[in-house]
């Protein structure tokens, strides 16, 4: 549910829990402070930060459009 202490350290490189805190704050992530002032990050959250985007989408083909140019030109 929530990363373990050596965890959070793994993530963010830092020991001292204020510097895990400024590490997850400045790139954007979702943590509380426990009581203790350790931050307390969600596993979820983690996978969501760290997991590529995924696109569904299939390539989009573009339609085709008719060239009355080339017609013209071969008339004259």
């Amino acid at each position: 549910m929530f990363l373990t202490k050596e965890e959070v350290h793994e993530l963010t490189g830092y020991v001292r829990s204020a510097d895990q805190c400024r590490w997850l704050k400045q790139r954007g992530w979702k943590f509380e402070v426990s009581r203790i002032g350790r931050p307390v990050v969600l596993r979820k959250h983690v996978e969501e930060m760290l997991s590529l985007p995924v696109t569904t989408k299939e390539a989009v083909r573009p339609e085709p459009k008719l060239n009355m140019d080339a017609f013209r030109k071969k008339s004259k």
